[in-house]
């Protein structure tokens, strides 16, 4: 394909091409506030959805999350196959005088009782997960250590997303001798650490993603994109350092 186009972009493409049909103009079909709303909230998301396909990033990567509840669903397809394999054999061979209704009756109950099995656990995963979401983000409001690195983090080195913190800037805070200034350069590795956590969670299928995205992806973003220098920095000794905060950022990458 072509040149690597913004999910931005994209839209105004999409935007460009949909003008270009001469479409009657809005005010001609004379909407209600509530079908006025309703149609530009649909518009919107039709267009995030349009620019997504058509964006060619998101065809290069995609973030490799786990799926445990494949295992289940491998495991009772492979108890099915095994005892119709078993029932048709016994079938096969059986001597004629055998009664083979109980086969039959048997075989529907072992599937009815391995779906059953997957059903009821993929239910139990998903609330799992969820749940352990909710928990994890739940803490970034409630669990004092990280609001107080967040409040440090902000103090020290202020809200302007273009000043990025380099290790040669932490070098200088440490060697301060100051007690604040020694705290305010190790919040840089305590928040990243958290965002680490949460990006393995998600990448392990242990946190939703979706809900991840939703509802941080705009702080992963500033906190990644403020600290590149020095993640990059850790990442070039050794390359495992914030390796899944890094998957999760490039998978962040449109805006």
């Amino acid at each position: 394909m072509g040149k690597y186009r913004s999910r931005a972009e994209c839209r105004d493409i999409v935007r460009s091409v949909i003008a270009a049909s001469s479409p009657p103009p809005l005010e001609s079909f004379d909407l209600s506030r509530s079908e006025d709303n309703f149609f530009r909230r649909r518009t919107a998301r039709a267009l995030d959805r349009a620019a997504k396909d058509t964006c060619v990033f998101t065809e290069y990567y995609a973030l490799p999350i786990a799926r445990p509840v494949w295992n289940l669903i491998g495991a009772a397809a492979a108890m099915i196959l095994g005892v119709f394999s078993a029932a048709t054999i016994f079938y096969l061979y059986a001597p004629a005088s055998v009664d083979r209704m109980p086969l039959f009756t048997g075989s529907l109950a072992v599937t009815v009782a391995a779906v059953g099995w997957v059903v009821a656990g993929g239910f139990t995963y998903r609330n799992t997960v969820r749940q352990n979401t909710i928990n994890i983000l739940f803490a970034r409001f409630t669990t004092g250590p990280i609001n107080e690195a967040f409040y440090r983090f902000g103090k020290e080195f202020g809200y302007d997303e273009h000043q990025h913190i380099t290790p040669k800037r932490l070098a200088e805070l440490r060697a301060t001798g100051n007690e604040d200034d020694r705290k305010a350069a190790g919040t840089v590795g305590f928040i990243l650490n958290y965002f680490e956590l949460l990006a393995n969670g998600v990448i392990c299928g242990d946190f939703d993603h979706r809900v991840v995205k939703n509802s941080i992806r705009g702080s992963i973003v500033y906190f990644y994109d403020r600290c590149e220098p020095f993640i990059r920095a850790a990442a070039e000794e050794d390359a495992r350092t914030y390796e899944q905060l890094r998957r999760l950022r490039a998978n962040y990458r449109e805006p």
